[in-house]
This record gives structure tokens, C-alpha cells and sequence, in this order.
């Protein structure tokens, strides 16, 4: 396993772009910032209970399968199962997730699987039978598919999160949603045998899977009140910068004033989808400009593009001089 992570960090140097140092790096990137955010922190929750789900069977499966006398090849195979449907349904459930619906959509089904699966491993005290070989088997395999569900979409929520809420759309913040992943799934796999040991041998297997079931119910309930009592927010984008290109007259000169041909440029806005242009677009009407958009007085060298035609200064706030100077001259053309 380590020759493998090993060489899978060799290949990873060769694909991953270059980032150079400081080209985009945004300061106050950090898991404690991200922490505050009532999403992130729910997606954080849901991977700290589905990795205590598999813990708890890591430790506690063994025992409560040996009443059945299993050779070791099928004892191996039992616990293949959950991982196995894990390894092939999370890419449908990632796919989900970039194409379908929410990853909190999809997060609240991965805890109703893994509850269910739950109830169905002891069976759970409420479950009026006893355990059969089948029963157990169809937990796992629910089991492997709210885990599939929970992990991936919750990694995708708290990404996307993120950004929502300010984070850059770089590769500081990628590494950092990814360090908090890590690091709550090893929270809860920490967690999960050491509460299982303790509750199999007080309470035994069935009571104990109580404990893992109430644990989903809870964040599934929590997630789904959250996406219901949550506005539905725009997703992020970033307006790039395109230059405007310049107008030339017949004579070759530019009609344009030097300050509409520069580069228009945008900010970036989160939730709102609002840009904020520093400088007058191209297509838009010197007198609308000049009137709605600046509210200021139209400079002096700028007013000869202007044309005021049958319209008074109303229209625009051009400085006293030059309106004067162009209502004469249209009173005298209509006379």
C-alpha cells in the first residue's frame, strides 16, 4: 500500500498544472474559516459518521458473524461486500452529484441507506427476526451504498461551499477541502472501534448498531432541514476580463474616447452573480451613460461624440456651456 501511494505521488507530479507561487493565492484559506460555514460543517459531520459506520464494523463484524462458522474465504468475502459496492457505485453517485441534483440531495439518501443497512446487520431490536446469513449480506450492501452516496457528495458539497461563500477557485482551496476530509474521515475512523468495542460488549451487536443508526438519522435529518430552510444560491462564476475592442472612424482616427476603448474590467461576486464594470461598455448610449450610468457631468472633450438631436439637456447632464452652446445651434437648424 505504501509502494503504491508512493508511486501514485510520482504520476500525480507529472499531470497536476504548475501553480506558480503567488499568482493567485488568496489569504484567510484555512479549515477553521471553512468550519464556520453551516454547510461545510454538515458535509464535515456526514464523513465523520460514515467513517464510524465503517469502523464499527471493522471491529464488531468478525464476532457477530462466528455463531455462523464460516471458513475464512467466505468470512473474507463478508467484508469485501460493503467496500466492493462502494468502489462501483460512487462514480454513478458522483455523476449524480455534477449532473442531476444537489450533493445535499444525495447526502440525505447515502444516510437513509446507511441506516437501513444498519437495521438490517443486527437485526436491529425493533426488527422482529433473527439474524439470517441474507439479511446481513443485503445490509452490506446498503451499507456500501450509503457510503458511496455520503462520502462522495459530501466532499463535492463541501467544495462547492466553499466557493460559494468566498473561497478562491484555486488549488489552495481543492487542497484545503481535501485536508479537512482527510482529516474528519480519520477523526471517525478513530471514533467508530473504540465506541463499538465498548458498546459490543456491553449492550451486544444488535443494541449496538443503535448507535450508528440514530447517528445518520440525526445528520440526515439535519442536512435535509438545512437544504430546505436554505435560499437557493447562485452558482459562482467569474466574469474575465475582454478587452473593448476600438471603433475607427473613416478617417482613421478613433471616435471613441480613449476611456471606452480601455479593458473593461470586472470583479468577482459570490451568491449574486453581480459584476461590477469599472468603465462604460461599448454598446451602451453615450446619453444613457451619461445619465443613469456615471450620474456625473459629461467632460468637456468628450461631447463631440455626442449627439443631442431632437433631445434637450434633460437627457443628460452635460456641463451649462456646452448645453447652451448645442440647444442654439439645434433651435436654429429647425427655424
Amino acid at each position: 500500500m505504501g509502494s503504491a501511494l508512493f508511486m501514485s505521488a510520482v504520476m500525480t507530479a507529472f499531470v497536476l498544472p504548475k501553480h506558480e507561487e503567488g499568482t493567485d493565492r488568496e489569504i484567510g484559506v484555512s479549515i477553521l474559516k471553512a468550519l464556520k460555514i453551516p454547510g461545510v460543517l454538515l458535509a464535515s459531520a456526514s464523513i465523520i459518521v460514515t467513517s464510524m459506520s465503517i469502523g464499527f464494523l471493522q471491529a464488531t463484524l468478525e464476532p457477530h458473524l462466528r455463531h455462523f462458522m464460516l471458513p475464512p474465504i467466505i468470512l473474507g468475502l463478508m467484508f469485501v461486500i460493503n467496500g466492493g459496492t462502494y468502489a462501483l457505485t460512487a462514480p454513478i453517485f458522483g455523476w449524480f452529484c455534477d449532473k442531476f441534483c444537489s450533493p445535499k440531495l444525495v447526502t440525505v439518501l447515502g444516510t437513509v441507506l446507511v441506516a437501513g443497512g444498519f437495521s438490517l446487520l443486527g437485526p436491529a431490536p425493533f426488527v422482529p427476526m433473527q439474524t439470517v446469513m441474507w439479511v446481513t449480506i443485503l445490509g452490506l450492501v446498503l451499507h456500501g451504498l450509503g457510503m458511496a452516496a455520503q462520502l462522495v457528495s459530501s466532499f463535492s458539497d463541501a467544495l462547492r461551499t466553499c466557493v460559494a461563500h468566498g473561497f478562491p477557485n484555486n488549488l489552495e482551496t481543492f487542497g484545503m477541502v481535501s485536508g479537512l476530509w482527510t482529516s474528519t474521515f480519520a477523526l471517525g475512523a478513530f471514533i467508530g472501534p473504540s465506541v463499538a468495542g465498548i458498546l459490543m460488549d456491553a449492550v451486544g451487536f444488535r443494541q449496538a448498531t443503535m448507535f450508528i443508526f440514530v447517528l445518520h438519522l440525526l445528520v440526515g435529518s439535519g442536512v435535509f432541514a438545512f437544504l430546505c430552510c436554505s435560499k437557493n444560491q447562485l452558482a459562482y462564476t467569474e466574469i474575465k476580463e475582454e478587452p473593448v475592442e476600438e471603433v475607427a472612424s473613416l478617417g482613421g482616427k478613433s471616435t471613441v474616447p480613449a476611456s471606452v476603448t480601455e479593458s473593461i474590467k470586472s470583479i468577482r461576486s459570490v451568491g449574486n452573480g453581480i459584476s461590477i464594470e469599472r468603465s462604460r461598455p461599448a454598446g451602451m448610449n453615450s446619453l444613457i451613460a451619461c445619465n443613469s450610468y456615471k450620474s456625473q457631468a459629461w467632460p468637456q472633450r468628450e461631447v463631440s461624440s455626442l449627439t443631442l438631436s431632437q433631445y434637450g439637456c434633460s437627457y443628460g447632464t452635460l456641463n451649462e456651456h456646452t448645453c447652451n452652446a448645442d440647444t442654439s445651434s439645434y433651435i436654429q437648424g429647425v427655424a
